[in-house]
């Protein structure tokens, strides 16, 4: 794997990290959580043109960009105007409010809201026409079972 290659993969796990995970800032620098174990990792930004550092084994090991670096770059960027003042810009994740009732008696009724939506569509398959041999069960029987037992995770023998 080349170079390129490597930081390449390393900022899209970087990415990854990002959007699924919740980077926060202390007195010590960002803390990033490790993808394995969640123990987070303190990355420092530093503001005289340094090299960002990780305590993570994998910077520490290889001294180059890991991906918990990336994850703080791609959640923050800083702008330097001519009079030299930092602007920093964090990327806000949008969080929505849950109507808890709403979750509740939809989870309630889930099963029968969807054996009465199953029915609708299963009723009407229409049936081939029996020609030979042993009389096989109604096709919409068999697609309304099948999906059942799909949806529900259950035998239903």
């Amino acid at each position: 794997m080349s170079y390129q290659e490597l930081l390449e993969a390393r900022k899209s796990r970087g990415l990854e990290i990002a959007q699924t995970n919740h980077i926060t800032k202390n007195n010590k620098g960002w803390l990033v959580p490790s993808q394995s174990n969640g123990t987070p990792y303190i990355v420092q930004l530093s503001d005289n043109g340094d090299e960002p550092t990780c305590n993570c084994p994998d910077h520490q090991y290889r001294k180059m960009k890991c991906k918990h670096i990336f994850a703080v770059e791609l959640t923050v960027t800083r702008e330097i105007d001519e009079q030299g003042t930092i602007t920093e810009t964090k990327i806000a994740k949008v969080t929505y409010t849950q109507d808890w009732t709403a979750y509740d008696l939809a989870q309630t009724q889930q099963k029968e809201l969807f054996m009465q939506l199953l029915r609708d569509v299963s009723s009407n398959v229409e049936q081939p026409q029996y020609t030979f041999g042993r009389p096989k069960l109604p096709l919409a029987d068999m697609i309304f079972t099948s999906a059942l037992k799909i949806f529900s995770t259950f035998s239903l023998r």
